[in-house]
């Protein structure tokens, strides 16, 4: 009786007692954090699976069949997630609507410690979407003078074939011949939208002006304009055109310079408006000749009418169209010499180049960048020469705030910035 009652009284080995119950749902929590991180680390590698899976079809699934395209799904996938005994994965889901690719995954993971509270598997899916847009794309490429230097117009010219070699072979593969549009805007002091636009409603012409250079008759135009009226910022707009009242319209010029009462008559390209025709934009390209002055502002505002479906030429998408990205690339070797305001006796920089003529080039590169909403995606390139402050305050910036602006100081190297500029272009946005 009296052990009994010491017994009863006995309190040592309470806290092993307590330790021992409180051990069992510690080790469970313990075990479900590991559980759980395997799981995660399971639907990550699922994710990239997926992810590698859909990029493999934006690629290559333009001229796949259904069933093809499930079994090229499949094939990535299985080999971007590997084995793993711990994991049942589920054959991949392929979607296919217009030119967006879903590819959706899912499986289960067996759990190592949570089956002890009776969970004997743990789900985990991915899914990405490959959205390819339509592609329209300005180049606005410097035809001056001093392109002749250096290689710089032949090394364009190169380029930009590359480039469009690029361009195709994509629309080629995607089998969508509505993926890429491009234009082309060759450009002085002046651009060349073709004589035979002698009788297009948004040309004016000023037989009588005092200025040789205006003094136009539509018998006796070649096909260049010079820039709008300042007035309201027409020059860098691509917009407010009103038939009738001349000073909203395209002015005719002559094809060429004057220097003092000088005519120096050039060759400069013909504007190619958008197209995805790329033999002709490869004809507009051999046709581009160096010659004359600098006016970058008509190139860029040229450039925007060309994307834009307010301006003289139509084909271009409404902007904030959700299929369609727009791009420009802007290419110049040299700083602005001359415009239809201000200009010297040569094509050499006045005292009014920083005054006057480039804040009408950095309000066109505004405009571009905010066109509608939505913003056109601005490349600037310099070659060798040329304003690097107003080139990269023109450029759009990348997600990181850098501007999208390229410095060039060998010729050769254009080629390299076009793949890398086309390549980005190019690059299928996902969508998890």
């Amino acid at each position: 009786m009296q052990t009994a009652k010491c017994f009863k009284r006995d309190e040592r080995g309470t806290t092993a007692t307590l330790f021992g119950l409180t051990l069992i749902p510690v080790m469970v929590l313990l075990g479900a954090a590991v559980d759980y991180s395997r799981a995660g680390a399971a639907h990550a590698r699922m994710q990239r699976a997926v992810d590698a899976a859909t990029l493999a079809l934006s690629r290559d699934g333009g001229l796949l069949s259904d069933s093809e395209l499930q079994a090229r799904a499949q094939d990535v996938f299985t080999s971007a997630f590997g084995a793993d005994p711990s994991v049942t994965a589920v054959p991949v889901t392929v979607t296919r609507q217009g030119r967006s690719i879903r590819v959706e995954a899912s499986g289960t993971v067996r759990p190592a410690f949570m089956r002890i509270a009776g969970f004997n598997e743990m789900p985990i899916s991915g899914t990405a979407v490959a959205a390819r847009k339509k592609i329209e794309l300005a180049l606005v490429l410097d035809n001056t003078g001093s392109m002749a230097s250096k290689n710089k117009l032949q090394e364009l010219k190169r380029a930009s074939r590359t480039l469009l070699d690029k361009l195709e072979t994509a629309v080629r593969d995607s089998g969508d011949e509505e993926l890429v549009k491009v234009s082309i805007v060759p450009f002085n002091s002046k651009v060349n939208v073709g004589r035979h636009h002698k009788d297009a409603w948004w040309i004016t012409y000023r037989p009588h002006d005092a200025n040789p250079a205006l003094r136009m008759s539509k018998d006796d135009w070649q096909g260049c304009v010079t820039d709008r009226e300042q007035l309201q910022d027409l020059d860098a707009r691509d917009d407010r055109r009103i038939t009738g009242d001349p000073s909203t319209l395209h002015l005719a010029t002559v094809c060429g310079e004057y220097f003092g009462n000088r005519l120096e008559r050039q060759e400069l390209a013909e504007i190619r408006p958008l197209t995805n025709d790329f033999q002709a934009l490869r004809q507009t390209i051999g046709a581009m000749r160096p010659d004359g002055c600098t006016n970058i502002t008509i190139g860029a505002a040229w450039g925007l009418d060309t994307l834009s479906n307010q301006g003289p030429f139509t084909g271009a998408a409404a902007y904030g169209a959700p299929d369609v990205d727009k791009f420009m690339i802007l290419l110049t070797d040299g700083n602005n010499t001359r415009s239809r305001a201000y200009r010297n006796s040569d094509c050499s920089e006045g005292p009014f180049i920083s005054g006057q003529i480039d804040p009408r080039t950095r309000k066109v590169c505004d405009n571009i960048k905010s066109a509608g909403g939505q913003g056109i995606r601005l490349y600037t390139i310099r070659v060798i020469e040329g304003n690097a402050t107003l080139l990269s305050e023109c450029a759009s910036t990348d997600e990181n705030g850098t501007p999208r602006y390229y410095d060039v100081g060998d010729a050769s190297r254009i080629q390299g910035v076009f793949q890398d500029i086309v390549n980005e272009i190019l690059a299928t946005r996902l969508t998890h």
